[in-house]
């Protein structure tokens, strides 16, 4: 800039005072200057096809050429020689922009390029104008254009629309191949790195190969965090199943409920006879009744949860979320949905899941049982989960036997050296101060031995790029092929306490859907923040 724009000189600075003092190190200052494009770089950066850059250059040589020899225009099609006319043409202009010096120095003879030249290993020679590798290669049984491969820079613009081209019309292969079938028309300095950029920009190759996208791990909701509190005051609920039941000389289908405590751990186990509405909500007021009061709810969305079952999936989709929430919200119950396709948002229950499906096979090996036989199987099935360790066992035969959800709900654990609580109270009539020992000792182990353990991120522990509004992606679908996933566009975006965006709203062809990150393949960014049409 001019240096009417540089800030001003502090007063008690003077310009060379400090110049004979010894103490003063002196360092270059680079003045770097943008390099104005030619005109030949100028025309490139408006097409995105190669063949029609090069056949609208091959029009402008044709029109000067008439032009000049004063002939009417001819409207024929191209020659195949035109068109090669015209792509040497191309590259004599992107060389003399590039490689001026070596050009001017290689035109006069006997004269030899510098040994601080970027082409010096390549011993290059001027053959139609233009800059052909020497190399070694002489005697080979090469074509002439394979041993003598025009030279051209990277930085060109036209050079990356003929690379993107070839990279085309190779079937979008891969960074060896490419360079292979470029290295027979064409030696291009630092050509790795255009390919890299080439391949790395390709939606075709992004959308076949792209990774969905992953953010950061958030950290834990207060309600995982919570001590002291009844259990299931805090719950994670979901729908699993079918199973299959004999009802008189016919079968019928039978799902479960599942209810976790997201801060004890504890399971609740209920049976659903229906995929109904009013079936699953009969299932809560069975589990509130039974287990005392809850806070919040929180569920998989009811409509678009993931499930292997056909059936679940179908039946689920008839859920109405807002009749649920008004029914239970006069309950007191504050009810929250994940996104849609957001199984790993409810993973603390989607694990669960796992479990009680191993421990039902293990006890009914896949026989078809009665209702009441089913019924019995879920609560001893529900007994078995809750008994699962939370901490890590130790083999030191003085520490405590592992902390267990049974602890809290049944009030039937041992006694701890770590509690505050008077060991007498274990021996007293009163039945009260017994459990609030029990519970006392519970939850002092579970501060000290198991919320340290969710101090560590498992997975996503490096934060990401945030999508914006206006990038495209495809979102994922794991029941449709992945050239079949559907192309969207980022409308919104929510963020998280953290500022991370873990959600988005897609629009695509057929509406409107709220999707999380890990569902989306990024395709094209929209690094400004503007719309893109």
């Amino acid at each position: 800039m001019d240096e009417t724009h540089w800030p001003t000189m502090p007063e008690d600075v003077v310009r060379g005072e400090l110049d004979p003092d010894a103490e003063v190190k002196t360092s270059l200052v680079f003045d770097i200057t943008k390099k104005e494009p030619t005109f030949i770089e100028s025309i490139a950066t408006r097409f995105s096809s190669w063949l029609k850059f090069v056949r609208t250059v091959a029009w402008m040589t044709r029109f000067i050429r008439h032009m000049q020899k004063a002939r009417p225009y001819s409207g024929d099609s191209l020659s195949s020689a035109e068109l090669r006319t015209a792509e040497n043409l191309i590259w004599r202009l992107t060389q003399s922009q590039e490689y001026e010096e070596e050009l001017s120095t290689l035109s006069k003879k006997g004269r030899s390029l510098k040994r601080s030249s970027k082409l010096i290993k390549l011993r290059p020679f001027l053959k139609d104008g233009l800059l052909h590798v020497g190399g070694r290669l002489q005697k080979s049984t090469l074509a002439d254009t394979a041993k003598h491969p025009i030279i051209l820079p990277s930085s060109s613009p036209a050079v990356k629309l003929m690379v993107r081209a070839t990279h085309e019309s190779c079937g979008h292969c891969g960074q060896n191949h490419l360079m292979t079938q470029l290295r027979t028309n064409y030696w291009i300095v630092r050509g790795n790195a255009i390919v890299k950029t080439v391949i790395r920009e390709c939606l075709v190759c992004r959308r076949l190969s792209r990774r969905p996208l992953v953010q950061v791990m958030a950290e834990l909701p207060s309600d995982r965090l919570c001590p002291d509190e009844p259990p299931f005051t805090n719950t994670g609920s979901d729908c699993f199943g079918p199973f299959l039941v004999k009802q008189g000389r016919s079968t019928v289908k039978r799902w479960g409920a599942i209810f976790t405590c997201l801060t004890s751990r504890a399971v609740h186990l209920e049976v659903i006879d229906t995929m109904e509405q009013d079936s699953f909500v009969n299932a809560i007021r069975r589990f509130v009744a039974r287990r005392g009061p809850i806070k919040r709810m929180w569920s998989d969305n009811g409509t678009n949860i993931v499930a292997t079952e056909r059936e679940l999936r179908e039946a689920l989709q008839h859920f109405n979320e807002g009749e649920i929430r008004d029914t239970l919200s006069i309950r007191g119950i504050e009810w929250n949905f994940h996104p849609p396709h957001a199984s790993h948002f409810g993973g603390v229950w989607e694990r669960l899941i796992r479990s009680v499906r191993r421990a039902l096979t293990a006890a009914c090996l896949q026989q078809v049982t009665t209702d009441e036989t089913l019924r019995t199987l879920f609560c001893e099935v529900e007994a078995v989960v809750n008994s699962r360790p939370l901490t890590k066992i130790n083999d030191d035969p003085n520490c405590p036997v592992p902390l267990t959800p049974n602890m809290i709900l049944t009030l039937k654990g041992s006694p701890d050296p770590f509690t505050s609580t008077c060991k007498k109270d274990m021996y007293v009539k009163r039945r009260w101060r017994q459990a609030q020992f029990l519970a006392d000792e519970f939850w002092r182990r579970w501060i000290q031995e198991y919320l340290p353990l969710l101090q560590e991120r498992q997975k996503w522990s490096v934060p990401k790029r945030d999508i914006n509004v206006g990038d495209v992606v495809l979102t994922l679908d794991e029941r449709l092929p992945r050239g079949s996933w559907p192309l969207g566009k980022v409308m919104e975006v929510t963020r998280s306490a953290d500022g991370r965006v873990r959600q988005a709203l897609i629009k695509t062809e057929n509406g409107e859907f709220r999707r999380p990150v890990q569902k989306l393949c990024l395709l094209l960014e929209n690094d400004k923040g503007d719309d893109i049409k």
